[in-house]
């Protein structure tokens, strides 16, 4: 990761207050050279992980939440569920994204793509489907079946 001389010395400012330079180098690349935005999402990492979360998996939900730390929290517990009942990290990762957290729809998505790619369609494909018409498996079946 490339940072110009403003946001390594901004980097190594944070860093002195004990932050790792790694996660503030992140930090910088991504929020800027702001302070307040910076600090709040390093502290944001921090809560995520003292509850035990690891602190890739807390940027990644961060970031993908917009630094709401309650949203990200919510993420983390919903994809650590998911694996737990067998999902792989990714498969359930993206459909957590692609279902803005809703833990309904996301079971609903993660079922029917499961169903779907034990007929043979490519994952992109049932995905595109399953957005179309809100999971509803049947309605995608007829789609990708048409399709080909």
């Amino acid at each position: 990761m490339t940072l110009n001389n403003q946001q390594r010395t901004f980097v190594d400012n944070i860093t002195s207050m004990g932050f790792p330079k790694g996660m503030t180098a992140r930090a910088v690349k991504r929020l800027g050279v702001d302070d307040k935005a910076v600090v709040d999402f390093l502290i944001s990492v921090n809560k995520l992980t003292e509850v035990g979360y690891h602190s890739d998996s807390a940027e990644d939900a961060l970031n993908l939440s917009e630094n709401n730390v309650n949203k990200a929290e919510e993420f983390l517990k919903m994809l650590k569920e998911l694996v737990t009942i067998g999902y792989s990290e990714s498969t359930a990762k993206d459909a957590l994204v692609i279902m803005e957290n809703d833990k309904e729809k996301t079971m609903d998505f993660l079922v029917a793509l499961g169903e779907l790619r034990q007929l043979g369609f490519q994952e992109t494909k049932i995905k595109e489907a399953l957005l179309k018409y809100e999971s509803d498996r049947d309605q995608a079946l007829d789609y990708l079946m048409a399709s080909e």
